[in-house]
């Protein structure tokens, strides 16, 4: 939901194609190995990573029908989960505000003061380089936690 959202503000429902993907097709060979790479990348790569996503939650609902309640350990670990993708959207806006301010101000040549550097500092940037990933990683890691719980 976060990153539909997040593509749905920066307008990538709006029509047309990913700017990447223009990009991508200048690459030597690139129009020979379309197949080849639609076969292992799109195709193959993405099913096994799916498959290693959620094989995590089908082990855990084998065992749906233990008597076994939710604990303390659960609920930190929902908590957690939680935390992570509520600061990972928190980055998401914190740079999509911290962008168009500084387009803004290169639009209208204002002086572009905090925002010479071309990347935020402010916020959850203070703290992380890129603290939607360091969150990324983060809630996996709370995904862990469950299996302890």
């Amino acid at each position: 939901v976060r990153l539909t959202l997040n593509f749905y503000v920066k307008g990538g429902y709006s029509g047309g194609e990913d700017h990447r993907w223009a990009e991508v097709r200048t690459w030597p060979g690139f129009a020979r190995g379309w197949e080849i790479f639609n076969a292992v990348f799109i195709v193959l790569y993405q099913m096994l990573l799916i498959l290693a996503f959620t094989s995590p939650a089908a082990a855990a609902m084998s065992y749906a029908d233990s008597a076994e309640p939710l604990n303390a350990a659960d609920a930190v670990a929902a908590v957690l989960c939680l935390a992570f993708v509520a600061a990972e959207a928190l980055a998401d806006y914190q740079m999509l505000q911290f962008q168009r301010e500084k387009y803004r101000r290169l639009r209208t040549g204002e002086p572009l003061d905090e925002f010479s550097r071309g990347f935020i500092e402010s916020g959850l940037w203070a703290f992380s380089r890129h603290p939607n990933y360091f969150c990324e990683v983060a809630l996996w890691w709370s995904f862990y936690l469950f299996s302890f719980a």
